[in-house]
């Protein structure tokens, strides 16, 4: 079956296919759990807390995104890095550190170490 003229190449189109509903079904499941985390951390403090039983959870919304680092790869932002399995190794080193430093920096991950960190020390 061949390509038409000014036809999309077929690598573009399952793309499209399915990056897109991807990319919405994560946009909903994000906004879900931040509509629905106050009210249910609302209805979890309602009991009385006493000696580490019965308390609500503490909640770490953890989100980083490769378009928040600076960094690039020969000139293109690592957003734009496709990445499949022919990644050559350094680019995919230069990924994974981006995004070490994205999750090291993000706010609510700093206050999960140091809420973990107290608790191991017996401050919590």
């Amino acid at each position: 079956m061949g390509e038409e003229a000014g036809s999309p190449p077929q690598g573009v189109i399952l793309d499209a296919a399915t990056t897109t509903p991807l990319s919405n079904y994560n946009f909903e499941t994000k906004a879900y759990l931040h509509s629905q985390m106050g009210p249910w951390l609302q209805q979890n403090s309602a009991v009385p807390c006493q000696e580490k039983i019965n308390c609500p959870p503490d909640l770490y919304i953890i989100e980083i995104n490769l378009e928040d680092s600076p960094a690039q790869i020969n000139g293109q932002p690592l957003s734009t890095i496709p990445t499949d399995f022919t990644l050559p190794e350094q680019a995919a080193e230069q990924l994974i550190d981006a995004g070490q430093q994205l999750l090291r920096n993000h706010p609510e991950f700093k206050r999960l170490l140091h809420d973990l960190y107290a608790e191991m020390a017996g401050f919590r």
